[in-house]
C-alpha cells in the first residue's frame, strides 16, 4: 500500500540515534540548514510553511535547534555562504539529526560529507516532486536531471520526507533511503476554529503560473 502520511515532527521523535550516541538528556538536539535565497524576487515565491515553520514545531516540541541558512545560487565555498562557516558555528556541539532541503540547495559534497560525521540521522527534505509526466520532460529538460542529482545528495542522508507520496513509495522501494510523505508544516495558530466569511465569492489560485499553468489562468 502507500505511505501513511505523519506530521514533521513526528519524524523528529520516531527518528532516534543509537544508544551508543544518546546522551542523558531527552532533548533532541537538530541542525536545520534551511534553505533561502538573497533576492525577494526567489524569497517571495518560498513559503513560510515550506521553511521557518519547522522552527515552530521544533519549539513546540521542545527541541534544541540551531538553524543554518543555505542560500541559493551561492556556492558553499565562498565565505558569502553561511554553510561556508558551519563547522565553525557548529564546532564543540554535538547533534542528534540534520534536517535539510535538497532539491534546490546545493550543499556541496564536502558539507554533505562532513554531515555524515556530524549525526547518525539525516533528513533530506525534498520540498519539490522528482516524478513528472513525458510532456513536462519535453517542457522542462532539466527536470529529468534534478532527480539524478537530487538521488545523489540523498545517499548521504538516512532518511527523507517528500511532498509527493510516489516519490517516498519508489524511494523505499529501490532502497535509496528510508522515506515518508509529508504534508505541509502548519502551525496550529494558523488554522481557524469556524470557518469566516470570505471576502469574495471567486477562487483564489495559490502557486506559481508556471508554464502551461499561466495559460491555463488566463
Amino acid at each position: 500500500g502507500g505511505v501513511r502520511p505523519l506530521t514533521t515532527m513526528q519524524l523528529a521523535m520516531r527518528s532516534e540515534p543509537p544508544a551508543s550516541v544518546m546522551r542523558s538528556s531527552s532533548t533532541l538536539r537538530i541542525l536545520y540548514i534551511s534553505l533561502d535565497f538573497s533576492n525577494w524576487a526567489g524569497a517571495k515565491e518560498w513559503t513560510y510553511l515550506s521553511n521557518l515553520s519547522i522552527e515552530e514545531g521544533f519549539a513546540a516540541s521542545g527541541v534544541e535547534f540551531l538553524t543554518i541558512p543555505l542560500i541559493y545560487g551561492i556556492s558553499a565555498e565562498i565565505p558569502a555562504s553561511w554553510l561556508y562557516h558551519a563547522k565553525t558555528l557548529c564546532a564543540g556541539r554535538e547533534f542528534d539529526q540534520v534536517w535539510i532541503e535538497l532539491v534546490h540547495g546545493n550543499p556541496g559534497e564536502d558539507i554533505l560529507e562532513w554531515l555524515i560525521s556530524l549525526a547518525p540521522v539525516r533528513l533530506g527534505i525534498l520540498l519539490e516532486s522528482l516524478s513528472y509526466d513525458q510532456e513536462d520532460y519535453q517542457l522542462h529538460p532539466g527536470l529529468f536531471k534534478r532527480r539524478l542529482v537530487v538521488e545523489e545528495r540523498l545517499r548521504y542522508m538516512t532518511h527523507a520526507v517528500t511532498v509527493d507520496e510516489k516519490d517516498a513509495d519508489d524511494l523505499n522501494r529501490r532502497g535509496i533511503v528510508k522515506a515518508m510523505w509529508r504534508p505541509e508544516s502548519v502551525p496550529s495558530w494558523c488554522l481557524a476554529n469556524a470557518p469566516n466569511d470570505l471576502p469574495r465569492d471567486r477562487a483564489i489560485f495559490y502557486g506559481a503560473s508556471y508554464g502551461t499553468q499561466k495559460r491555463w489562468l488566463l
